[in-house]
């Protein structure tokens, strides 16, 4: 006999229409060029003084104006050439369509490449033919008849938009440079995947905060800590800029039963090769039996996040994602980079940084370690290993952030049930009934942990101690696994079932039994 309990893990596949992209543009004193301008870079005569303008104007806060006029039959900034030129727009006048189509694909290029200008709506931004008296033609860039080219609720926001983007740069800095400090391409973007699961909340607009609604679809979700499948997208990219990898924003489908739906993912390159990363697809929905979305209660982690979609090539997403290796938008046949015939193995990325706790009887409590050090170790590194002790299962009123001890504190008070072992792996032994174990890069202060549980690196599950004194037989857990049970209407779903083997039940001095293994393990592969 084999118990086992479900616990449904919705995954939430939001559409993402092309009229829908919102634009973005990037400051290019945060980037490599190679890594910003994939798409504008096949642009070229009109096309391309148009992308150059519409990036111009952004990098000189021009477009912050939601109402902003600009002639761009006129050199613009240092230019001598102007983005529109007199034969282009006589041109245009007598029934040729390249000036709008090389628009169409300059605005186009530009919401591909560049996802700092998060709050303009390219979709609303228009070119005006107006002739002046003396006989010369202008090309107004601006918003027509739409009010405004920002995007809906930008105004609604407190910030003036100088201060959020402020506040975009810092927050993506930090990410930025926290993975720039590992070794290795690889294990950087995979830091990045995690930070990103773990700082937003996949929402559409029926799930969100009103005032987010109109910025789900873009990086403003740092921020906001909820995003959409684009916002995901432009949120990697973004970070990625930062740090001067080479990526790009691959426009697609993604197959499910329901049929194809249109989605926006990443191309990033290691070693000169390029792989697929779908973060939004990592980081999936949970919710209860009546649907209900469950929180977790720390913003950004709700519970089930993964990597199934880190560094894939084609053998492992051919059957879900589609990439279109050429498209046209207006006259221009856009491509993108040949992606991997073969995903990239992460399980090596794993061992860098696993966070691991181990129930051993020898021991009699619990092995704790972090990259494969204890806490002293992990301490002389900028890295903490916290523990909380608890008498019984918390209720919802304890915070991700209450009742922290850092382990390194509890050694140098030559606590009873806190101490490294020979192997340099901490033991902690009758500690309390229940214990959770995280990592954080916080310094103590005062020997106590002040932070509010955003910034743990990663944690455990709430772990039943069974040596502490007070310890009653209980289930273990023995192993847990997820399939792909099909799909609903909203996208994939998925059950997570723990099981107990027989071959690991014990009696206990009542008669009942309860499955109890010799060595209970868990671990968690964390980028630091």
């Amino acid at each position: 006999m084999k118990r086992t309990f479900p616990a449904l893990l919705l995954v939430l596949a939001l559409l993402a229409g092309l009229a829908l992209f919102p634009a973005a543009a990037t400051d290019a004193t945060e980037i490599i060029d190679r890594c910003a301008d994939w798409y504008g870079r096949q642009l070229s005569g009109q096309g391309r003084r148009l992308y150059d303008a519409l990036h111009l104007l952004f990098q000189n806060g021009t477009l912050q104006d939601g109402n902003a006029s600009l002639d761009l039959s006129e050199a613009i900034g240092d230019g001598t050439v102007a983005p529109v030129s007199q034969e282009g727009i006589a041109a245009y006048c007598n029934g040729n369509q390249n000036l709008m189509q090389d628009f169409a694909a300059a605005k186009y290029a530009f919401a591909m490449d560049h996802p700092a200008a998060w709050y303009v709506d390219t979709s609303r931004l228009t070119l005006r033919i107006l002739s002046s008296t003396d006989g010369k033609y202008h090309a107004m860039l601006g918003a027509g008849d739409n009010g405004s080219f920002h995007l809906d609720g930008v105004s609604l926001h407190a910030e003036d938009l100088s201060t959020i983007q402020e506040r975009l740069v810092t927050a993506a800095r930090k990410i930025a440079v926290e993975a720039g400090a590992l070794d290795g391409t690889a294990q950087q973007l995979q830091y990045v995947h995690d930070q990103v699961i773990r700082t937003i909340s996949l929402r559409n607009e029926t799930t969100c905060t009103e005032a987010n609604v109109s910025s789900l679809g873009t990086v403003y979700a740092l921020l906001t800590q909820e995003g959409n499948a684009v916002g995901y997208a432009k949120t990697v990219q973004y970070v990625l800029q930062i740090m001067g990898l080479p990526n790009i924003l691959l426009q697609g489908t993604r197959t499910t039963e329901h049929g194809a739906e249109v989605r926006l993912w990443n191309a990033v390159q290691v070693n000169g090769t390029w792989y697929m990363m779908d973060a939004a697809w990592d980081d999936p929905v949970m919710v209860n039996g009546n649907g209900d979305i469950v929180s977790s209660g720390t913003p950004g982690v709700d519970g089930g996040e993964n990597d199934l979609c880190l560094l894939k090539g084609l053998d492992d997403t051919s059957l879900f994602w589609h990439a279109a290796s050429s498209y046209t938008v207006g006259s221009t046949v856009f491509t993108i980079p040949q992606i991997a015939g073969t995903s990239l193995d992460v399980s090596a990325l794993k061992d860098a940084a696993v966070l691991n706790a181990t129930r051993t009887e020898a021991k009699d409590g619990w092995q704790v370690s972090f990259r494969n050090k204890g806490a002293a170790a992990n301490a002389a590194d900028g890295l903490h290993i916290l523990v909380r002790r608890l008498s019984a299962l918390p209720d919802s009123t304890l915070s991700i952030g209450d009742n922290w001890e850092y382990a390194e504190t509890l050694l140098a008070q030559n606590s009873s049930f806190c101490l490294d072992d020979a192997a340099g792996l901490l033991v902690f032994t009758s500690a309390g009934k229940y214990l959770q174990f995280a990592v954080t890069s916080t310094s103590p202060t005062d020997g106590k942990y002040t932070g509010n549980g955003t910034d743990l690196l990663g944690t455990t599950p709430i772990l039943y101690n069974s040596a502490a004194p007070e310890a009653d037989s209980a289930p273990q857990v023995q192993s847990h696994s997820l399939s792909n049970l099909g799909t609903v209407a909203s996208g994939s779903t998925y059950t997570l079932t723990v099981s107990w083997d027989d071959n690991l039940i014990r009696p206990t001095p009542n008669g009942t039994t309860w499955s109890s293994p010799d060595q209970e393990v868990w671990n968690q592969p964390i980028q630091i």
